[in-house]
């Protein structure tokens, strides 16, 4: 593990807890549901804490909310608690507190949940990469894969749709300004020429631009918020 110096290095992060890789790479933890209920959660002001709380809502205003199914929500959400990331406890969820999504800044986990409406992975790829800035290790599309749970080809290629995705969702974290990187050629274990990248630079605070537009969405209800939440992202 490299250690990190927090003046020197000071948007970088720890390397996350790696017990809990499982929920990266698993299909069935849904990470959108899970951090819409880790952003509306309580939380105490000293930051102590190994869980969270949030009163229960119905799965039809959580699908509401995130444009999804409620029949998909009502199977990840079970999947949630089964792997005991999301706890039921009376009339509340009991949120565990997570080494990965916690270090996030709530700005930058409401932008990636809700900005560009996308499907699972692309809060789970910016945890990935940050991992490879800290390591300082290049890596191939091949290693996305295995990181984010992808199957690959019988041969052991990466399947060419789920590369698309995750470029996709490469050039999204690109462009909010909270990664940096290179691409250049490298070799596979045959020989054959890859795309290897390499991480130049992350940053835990989306770009200015984009935290004002996601102001005025809010603002406009584009971004539908309940009041109290909403009024975090106003302009004072």
């Amino acid at each position: 593990m490299r250690l990190v110096n927090p003046e020197k290095d000071k948007d970088r992060r720890p390397v996350p807890n790696t017990e809990e890789g499982f929920f990266l790479k698993s299909k069935n933890c849904n990470e959108r549901i899970y951090v819409y209920l880790l952003l509306k959660s309580k939380r105490r002001p000293d930051g102590k804490e190994t869980h969270r709380y949030v009163e229960k809502m119905t799965q039809q205003k959580i699908a509401d909310d995130l444009g999804i199914s409620r029949n998909t929500v009502s199977t990840r959400l079970k999947d949630l608690i089964k792997y005991g990331y999301v706890v039921p406890e009376g009339k509340y969820y009991k949120v565990p507190k997570t080494d990965y999504y916690a270090l996030i800044p709530e700005m930058t986990l409401h932008f990636l949940l809700n900005y560009v409406r996308s499907d699972e992975k692309l809060i789970k790829l910016y945890i990935v990469l940050f991992d490879y800035f800290n390591l300082e290790r290049p890596f191939s599309m091949v290693d996305l894969h295995r990181e984010l749970g992808y199957a690959l080809s019988k041969d052991g290629k990466p399947i060419s749709k789920n590369s698309a995705y995750i470029r996709t969702l490469l050039m999204i974290l690109s462009e909010a300004g909270l990664v940096k990187y290179d691409i250049r050629e490298g070799r596979n274990e045959k020989g054959a020429p890859i795309d290897m990248y390499t991480i130049l630079s992350m940053r835990s605070n989306i770009s200015e631009k984009y935290c004002k537009s996601y102001q005025r969405l809010v603002l406009n209800g584009e971004i539908s918020f309940d009041k109290d939440e909403a009024a975090q992202f106003y302009d004072t």
